[in-house]
């Protein structure tokens, strides 16, 4: 089976979010685990915030498993956490279907004017109602919306199976639901 190949355009982004992720961090130490903290239904545990949790789930708490198999069109099990310094990341599935969430939890305004600033206007889509400022960017199976919310940075990356265009509506409802649970 062959696979689209991404854009460029969204290489560049997901590099610079990824830049942004270990550039943040102070620590080279990694770790993966199984998303700890969501309960059977998968929604996060009352009382628990990301922005508050300081574990390798802190990312798998902005969106449940549930919402990523909506989102994925398929049940992707549970998400795998993992943290490097400060950074949280949470991915559903695997490739080439997969939704992954990236939460810094500090920096965040600054990060994502660094962001904002280093993308071709004209590759970038400015995203209403989600955090304190937001920007996506769509091509084919591939889609992106970063956002930050108070100091919080987050990035919510999703790549689907075949040609099929990624939603910009259901890339915005995850962002949505993922900034709902700073």
């Amino acid at each position: 089976m062959r696979y689209p190949r991404p854009r460029v355009g969204a290489i560049v982004l997901l590099g610079l979010a990824g830049t942004l992720l270990l550039g943040g961090c102070s620590s080279g130490q990694t770790d993966q685990t199984n998303a700890a903290g969501a309960s059977a239904s998968g929604a996060p545990p009352a009382g628990v915030t990301p922005s508050g949790h300081t574990g390798a789930a802190a990312a798998c708490l902005l969106i449940t498993e549930q919402e990523a198999s909506a989102a994925l069109g398929s049940d992707p099990g549970p998400g795998v956490a993992g943290v490097l310094g400060v950074a949280t990341t949470c991915t559903f599935g695997t490739p080439p279907s997969v939704l992954t969430v990236d939460l810094v939890p500090t920096g965040g305004k600054a990060a994502y004017e660094q962001t904002q600033g280093s993308a071709r206007p004209h590759q970038l889509v400015t995203i209403s109602g989600v955090g304190d400022a937001a920007l996506g960017m769509f091509g084919g199976p591939i889609g992106a919306i970063y956002f930050y919310k108070g100091d919080a940075l987050v990035s919510v990356l999703l790549t689907t199976n075949g040609a099929n265009a990624t939603s910009q509506d259901k890339m915005t409802a995850l962002a949505n639901t993922a900034a709902g649970r700073l």
